[in-house]
């Protein structure tokens, strides 16, 4: 029954590590400068710790070095740029940058010792709290116990798939003086006497292999700059060891790959691709044939030389053999899936270009045009995300049903271009809102560091494939390797001999229950229940015990035949078995499919044995799961300590940042409106600095403005304040206003003070802006206030002689502060006009009126220019932070899900939330429908902690559905990783008994497609359909289909309003709306229907969708549109035979046809 394993074979998946191989070089050749040696020895003193260091030293085991370097990626792809100011959190003004101090606390020896031995989401989250002291440690010149341990910590780091935090960790160790402080402690290395340090020599030179390796693939410039000494050091060192440190033991291995890495450095690179054209043969030219670059050099976004070079290098999917290796099979399925949403984008572009010249106006296919779109000023925020607001229908021409309209959906990718996309930049949709849609406006956010163009006029072009599932799918891709890969064994050498899950080995012992029946061991034959006992047919129960038994099971269900409740029947025995009765601590299981509606509806079944369950997601349409949705069960959660301090410090700087940019946009904003005085701290960042002391309150600049003798008989200023004290805004030390500080919460040893939970958008607030000291307005509000109280005090006069002197009083105030308001009105009109200054001014108090206001013009032009700079490097550090934010939420998620039973997500929420995923470490994945999915979304989906992949599906049914039909003709990307193991005869376990249609509708797919599907006793007696006179029916018609241009479908109205017809008669003759489904094969078609639907009552309630949501699902009598008929013969979707025989199962016992 089982292939033993073989010892060579042994850790493949379970221990998901390989030994490196040795470079191919002589360490004998690596040279050695005594000289450079001597001196550096007599340079540096021993940085030996003291006895009680010594003693306090615990003995550990050597870790396993091997974990840190197979997981030291390619990462070619990511950009140094933007590097230096990836975490820097200064918020300061250009002459105001005090920083608020706060006490940093010690980070100690032993808690450093303890933290050396975490796992790497441990050490994050210690490393992301910016008040604990971790990371000051990297600053102090530390003695050598100290640099031992902070390397193992950053190995490990190094060695996580966390990029966004390795690259923070990175940049702070190459901005300060640790690189120093280790080369010193390296180049004494050959003296070391403490034994200690010595036994754990090689495991410190492991450590750094694997961080310089980090350094040399995120960062290779700095490594030219920085590193390079550093390994040359570590070499002579190395050397210097092996020749005369006996006591000191290094692997060869370790001296080679340092040796090798800085070969690396000197740009001598060895290439396999002379090796690879000497293997090339007729018959596997194409695969054999090295790709023009690595693939990860590749953006997953489209670029100029996409759309203008039209052949880009592509390998066909392989039906049947095995890849060469890893990277092989990543290049291929990375570039087909890019070319499978590349080529309708470059396709629809191409032809837009054609026809700008052209007067004949023709549909562009794969596109959506939109002219004339401005961005505005004004942004928001959205999901924590700065988004742009865009006004892509300023003449109102659009007339389009949003509510119906798949057009702008959240992700899809836009493309902006004032050259007619010679060059571009690109965008997707951040946020889709129906009442912003119908105002002709979107929020999107902007990609690789584009910024807006405002006051132009743009073309912006919408891909029609959706961009989100290839997006999360390719990076997922880039960020696999030869040493994370799931199922090598499988899914690269289409191996036909399956080993048993490697975590039974784990089991105390492998004894299960099912059904209440006695126990047995799994992984005896003659143990095992039979059948009848599990209630399971010959078919069922082989792909039953195969599930629970190998570590790669294929499960093919036609239709009828039990798939979902096979399916469900495994995850109930795993989980009795492995999770409720065993205790075992083991990780959750993972269920993917390619729908939510899929999802779902497996999720609902999980639902009836446990409710230890989470779906990933916001898509999910089903009221029973969404209580179980991360969002609702994260709101009941409480985090631990550790998780909570570190995330809520970085998103602290997230919220400031956020602030910030809030702020700038109101000043931006307000300045412009020229409506008063500004507050001197605002303009002060437009005053040259001599000036700044001449104004030490905003009273000093209101007196400097508006006293003037020649027109004023009072003091102006001193005037408003004794009328409406509070009419002026007096901000002393106004210069504190612009300082953007770093708030440090006082509770931040509060252990109860917790973070903002993910469900929740991070809120920004921000105190009231003071932009303006006083405005025209707020003297103009105090003018018609006393010409109020003039007049009342007037007519009071005519009836009573003593109000004669408060009459005079207000009339005497109104009269000053009337001519305040003509002043100050005339002095505002001078914003734009050129008053001619002095060259030099030393004393400001010399300068006349005019003078005066001409200078306050052109600070207020200084200052209104810092704005924009200002904007724009705070949404730049957002973007970085942010990133740095959304990987921890991924990993405070870890906490929750790792008490679960079941996490559910769909294939593009398994890429997008690959981090997460890999640091949940579950090894059981179940795909269902897993025939419908592309490949590469099921790899993209795997981590390497994956020991047991159970896909179930049926290839004979729906096949991926791609976007390209040349790359499913010529490249088979059609071909699903189920299809493709199954053609290469990897067991796959075919149930043959169907339990759902009568035997009349069961033989229009049997022998035609199934060679043999048994049909099960219960379907051989059951009712014919009242009010017709068979059972199953084709009927055809000649009325043509339309166009839906909105939604790019198609509809035929002949066929909804015959169907809606012969439902009622249906109903009409006993029926009840839940026996009868319309499906129908185009969305156009699905809304004609359902609006045909609401004139009659009766059907109310009655299932109308289309054939890809009904997956799974099937009902008494199925009425089946299939829309398409032209004067062409074009079938459309029913031109495979799998799609055609999807809609024939559905049907129990009946099925119309209508075409």
């Amino acid at each position: 029954m089982f292939n033993k394993r073989h010892t060579k074979n042994q850790g493949q998946n379970r221990h998901t590590r390989k030994s490196r191989r040795n470079p191919s070089l002589n360490a004998e050749n690596i040279q050695f400068d005594f000289k450079l040696l001597d001196q550096q020895l007599n340079l540096s003193s021993s940085n030996g710790s003291n006895t009680k260091e010594e003693q306090r030293e615990k003995k550990q085991n050597s870790d396993n070095r091997q974990e840190h370097r197979r997981k030291n990626q390619n990462y070619e792809n990511r950009r140094e740029r933007g590097r230096k100011n990836d975490f820097e959190q200064k918020q300061d003004f250009d002459n105001n940058t005090n920083k608020k101090n706060f006490k940093n606390k010690f980070f100690g020896f032993k808690r450093l010792e303890e933290l050396s031995d975490e796992e790497p989401s441990k050490i994050i989250f210690v490393m992301s709290d910016k008040v604990n002291g971790f990371m000051d440690l990297f600053k102090q010149n530390k003695e050598p116990d100290w640099i031992f341990l902070l390397m193992k910590v950053s190995a490990k780091i190094c060695s996580s798939e966390f990029i966004q935090n390795k690259i923070f960790l990175l940049t702070e160790l190459t901005c300060n003086e640790f690189f120093n402080h280790i080369k010193s402690y390296i180049l004494s290395t050959p003296t070391e006497k403490n034994k200690n340090r010595c036994d754990k020599m090689n495991t410190f030179y492991e450590d750094c292999l694997v961080v310089f390796q980090s350094i040399t693939t995120l960062f290779p410039k700095t490594a030219e700059e920085k590193l390079k000494e550093i390994i040359v050091s570590s070499n002579i060192a190395l050397t210097g060891i092996k020749t005369y440190s006996n006591h000191i033991k290094i692997n060869e291995t370790t001296i080679v790959e340092m040796n090798n890495l800085l070969e690396k450095l000197k740009e001598t690179i060895v290439t396999d691709e002379l090796k690879l054209k000497e293997k090339c043969t007729i018959e596997n030219i194409v695969q054999i044939m090295p790709p023009p670059e690595n693939f990860r050099i590749l953006t997953v976004y489209p670029t100029s030389f996409d759309f203008e070079y039209g052949k880009p290098f592509l390998r066909p999917n392989i039906l049947k053999g095995a890849y060469q290796n890893i990277e092989h099979y990543l290049d291929v399925q990375f570039r087909l899936l890019r070319e499978d949403f590349i080529s309708p984008l470059r396709e629809g572009i191409q032809f837009f270009k054609e026809s700008i010249h052209n007067q004949h106006h023709r549909k562009i296919n794969n596109i959506r045009i939109y002219r004339d779109v401005e961005f505005e000023i004004k942004g928001e925020f959205v999901r924590d995300k700065y988004g742009y607001i865009i006004n892509f229908d300023i003449k109102k021409k659009l007339k389009i049903n949003w509510e119906m309209a798949k057009r702008f959906m959240y992700g899809s990718l836009l493309l902006f271009s004032v050259d007619n996309f010679k060059t571009f930049f690109l965008g997707i949709v951040l946020e889709r809102k129906i009442e912003l849609l119908k105002q002709g406006k979107l929020i999107v956010e902007l990609l690789e560091d584009a910024k807006p163009l405002f006051n132009t006029s743009i073309t912006m072009v919408e891909s029609e494939v959706f961009f989100e599932p290839y997006k999360c799918s390719m990076e997922a891709l880039k960020n696999i390797n030869a040493h994370n890969f799931p199922m090598e064994k499988y899914i690269i050498e289409a191996s036909k001999k399956v080993d048993y899950p490697y975590y039974i080995d784990t089991l105390p012992d492998p004894f299960y229950s099912i059904d209440n029946l006695q126990k047995f061991n799994l992984m005896d034959d003659f143990q095992w229940p039979t059948k009848e006992e599990l209630k399971l047919d010959e078919m069922q129960f082989k792909a039953f015990k195969a599930a629970l038994t190998q570590e790669f099971t294929i499960i093919q269900g036609p239709p009828g035949t039990g798939k979902t409740f096979i399916g469900l029947k495994i995850m109930k025995t795993i989980i009795n078995n492995l999770y409720i009765n065993n205790e075992c601590c083991f990780k959750p299981i993972l269920v993917v499919c390619y729908t939510n509606h899929a999802l779902d509806q497996f999720m609902e079944g999980i639902l009836s044995f446990t409710d230890k369950v989470i779906r990933i997601g916001g898509q999910s349409k089903s009221e029973i799961i969404e209580k179980y949705s991360l969002r609702n069960v994260a709101r009941m959660y409480r985090r631990s300590i550790t998780t909570n301090r570190g995330l809520r410090d970085v998103q602290n700087q997230v919220k400031t940042i956020m602030d910030n940019i809030n702020y700038f946009k109101k000043c931006s904003d307000v300045v412009s409106y020229n409506a008063g005085i500004l507050e001197l701290s605002l303009l002060k960042n437009g005053m040259p600095i001599k000036y700044h002391n001449f104004f030490n309150t905003t009273l000093d600049l209101l007196s400097w403005l508006f006293q003037d003798p020649n027109y004023f008989n009072v003091d102006p200023i001193g005037f408003i304040t004794s009328i409406n004290p509070e009419l002026i805004n007096k901000v002393y030390h106004s210069e504190k206003l612009l300082k953007i500080e770093k708030e440090v919460n006082e509770n931040d040893d509060d252990e109860n003070s917790q973070y903002e939970p993910d469900y929740l958008e991070i809120e920004h607030k921000y105190k009231e802006i003071v932009i303006y000291s006083i405005t025209l307005n707020d003297i103009k509000h105090v003018c018609k206030e006393l010409l109020e109280e003039n007049i009342r005090l007037k007519n009071l006069l005519n009836l009573d002689i003593n109000y004669y002197n408060q009459s005079e009083e207000v009339k005497f105030k109104f009269d000053v502060m009337e001519k305040i308001h003509d002043y100050f009105e005339n002095m505002l009109n001078l914003a734009n006009i050129c008053i001619e200054l002095p060259k030099s001014i030393n004393n400001l108090n010399v300068l006349n009126m005019g003078q005066r206001w001409s200078l306050y013009y052109c600070w207020v032009r200084k200052t209104k220019e810092m704005f924009n700079p200002k904007i724009m490097n705070y949404e730049e550090k957002y973007i970085q932070v942010y990133k740095q934010y959304s990987e921890l939420r991924e990993l405070e998620n870890i906490e929750l899900l790792s008490d679960m039973h079941v996490i559910a997500l769909t294939t593009t929420g398994a890429a997008k939330h690959r981090i997460m995923l890999e640091g949940l470490e579950s090894p059981i994945v179940v795909v269902e429908e897993a025939a419908e999915v592309l490949e590469a979304h099921i790899v993209a989906s795997l981590t390497r902690h994956c020991q047991h992949l159970i896909l179930i599906g049926d290839h004979k049914q729906l096949r991926p559905s791609n976007a390209v039909y040349k790359l499913a003709k010529d490249f088979n990307f059609d071909i699903s990783l189920f299809e493709r193991m199954v053609n290469n005869e990897v067991p796959c376990y075919m149930l043959g008994e169907q339990h759902r249609m009568r035997p009349e509708i069961a033989s229009l797919i049997t022998p035609s497609i199934y060679n043999e599907l048994k049909n099960h006793i219960s379907v051989h007696n059951r009712e014919h359909i009242c009010g017709v006179t068979k059972d199953v029916f084709f009927l055809n018609h000649n009325v043509y289909e339309k166009e839906v241009e909105e939604i790019s479908s198609k509809s035929n109205d002949h066929e909804a309003r015959f169907l809606i017809a012969f439902a009622r008669h249906l109903i009409l003759q006993g029926y009840t709306t839940k026996q009868v489904t319309i499906l129908t094969t185009y969305s156009g078609q699905l809304f004609l229907i359902r609006s045909l639907r609401k004139k009659h009552s009766i059907l109310e309630g009655m299932k109308i969708t289309v054939v890809d949501n009904y997956q799974g699902e099937e009902n008494d009598i199925i009425l089946l549109s299939l829309v398409r008929s032209n004067e062409n013969g074009n079938v459309g979707f029913f031109k495979n035979r799998e799609q055609n025989m999807c809609c024939i199962i559905k049907s129990k016992i009946w099925i119309l046809y209508n075409g």
